[in-house]
């Protein structure tokens, strides 16, 4: 049990290291400005697939170190398994806020040129400070 106890901590500070080393410090959209309006959507859109794939990454990493830990202990199958089913629950309801919030943004410039890339931005600051919260999360 110490040994699953040490491999379990190795891997968590692997995983939450690495991931947290993806997570950008700095508000990446800021970094969009600048050029034409077309430019800075385009640019808030390239940085919000990368942080897409990063947060899809970050989250299978977190479900397959749930997983590790269930088949290394028997005795935690269980608990495992409801830990991802809670994951998968949170991270559904996550994105289903992430949808309802940046629209709500974006009706700020309803029927307007900017509307589309104010929603982007504001999934892209979203998924940056969910990024952070699997990253520093205990699991």
């Amino acid at each position: 049990m110490k040994t699953l106890t040490l491999i379990s901590i190795a891997i968590l500070i692997s995983i939450t290291t690495s991931a947290q080393a993806a997570v950008p410090q700095a508000a990446p959209e800021n970094e969009c400005e600048g050029g034409s309006q077309m430019e800075n959507a385009e640019c808030v859109g390239l940085k919000l697939n990368i942080a897409d794939q990063e947060l899809t990454a970050t989250f299978n990493a977190i479900r397959a170190r749930v997983a590790a830990g269930a088949k290394t202990d028997a005795g935690s199958a269980s608990e495992a398994h409801e830990i991802d089913r809670r994951l998968v629950r949170s991270q559904g309801a996550w994105a289903a806020f992430r949808q309802a919030d940046c629209s709500l943004e974006g009706a700020e410039m309803l029927g307007g040129n900017g509307e589309g890339a104010r929603i982007q931005s504001c999934e892209l600051a979203r998924t940056i400070e969910r990024l952070r919260e699997l990253s520093e999360g205990t699991f």
